[in-house]
């Protein structure tokens, strides 16, 4: 009995003391665990049967999405792109990745970049509308809006039953001062896809603009519609409906 009794106290000693390095060893690493890296945060594992390329193209494309997204605790937009890259080293003709790794740099503020990868997909695959609309923003992103203008065109041409590239049109048009033709793109965007939820907050924002308050609530309504509780449709809601009411004095101020 004193030795089952010695071994049990033994037992629990040593689980207390495993349960206390294991504490101080997360504590230690705590930061490098919190560090995205395309590399450690995949589990390799031997396979009995090895991935296709098609499989290995999926994987890539979930494990650069969660780089982007945060899914690996915090967004991680250029190990996103390495990972999009190692996608080519299979596929050299993917135009999915060239133009996912176009739009990360958009989001970076990397326009020539996002341009150049947006204009390699096109050169492998002339009809990837999107390849377009990417190298579309980019552009006016970068002031260049005559090349602007040609790529959303283009992109309308490919696929003129989808709205992105006339809302890229409509916000052509704001950037140049034309607010009744970005107008005129926003609601076609809108009688395209009437759930494409930019295009009613864009248009709202140029009723103000041209002082017709009485028609951007309507349109901030049916946003808030399809997502309630967003707050700059909710701020914008809120200023069009105070110049409405102040419309005919001289307290409204622009």
């Amino acid at each position: 009995m004193p030795s089952m009794k010695r071994s049990t106290v033994l037992l629990i000693t040593a689980i207390l003391i495993c349960l206390f390095l294991g504490r101080r060893w997360l504590l230690a690493h705590r930061e490098k665990l919190a560090t995205p890296a395309p590399i450690q945060m995949r589990q390799i594992l031997p396979e009995k049967n090895p991935p296709s390329p098609d499989e290995q193209i999926l994987r890539l494309f979930e494990y650069a999405e969660a780089h982007e997204y945060g899914g690996y605790l915090r967004p991680d937009l250029p190990g996103a792109i390495e990972i999009d890259k190692e996608v080519l080293q299979i596929d050299p003709r993917s135009v999915s990745a060239m133009t996912a790794i176009s739009g990360l740099y958009g989001k970076m503020g990397k326009f020539n970049l996002e341009i150049k990868w947006a204009r390699k997909a096109i050169a492998v695959a002339p009809t990837f509308y999107y390849a377009y609309t990417n190298c579309g923003i980019a552009l006016v992103s970068s002031g260049r809006y005559l090349e602007a203008r040609r790529t959303f065109q283009k992109a309308t041409e490919l696929d003129p039953g989808n709205p992105v590239g006339f809302y890229g049109l409509g916000w052509l048009a704001e950037k140049q001062g034309n607010p009744e033709k970005a107008l005129f793109f926003f609601r076609k965007s809108i009688s395209l896809d009437p759930r494409f939820e930019h295009a009613y907050y864009d248009s709202a924002a140029i009723y103000i603009r041209l002082k017709k308050y009485d028609k951007a609530p309507a349109a901030l309504r049916k946003q808030l519609e399809l997502d309630p509780g967003q707050k700059d449709a909710l701020a914008l809601l809120r200023i069009a409906k105070k110049r409405k009411r102040c419309m005919n004095t001289s307290t409204c101020q622009s």
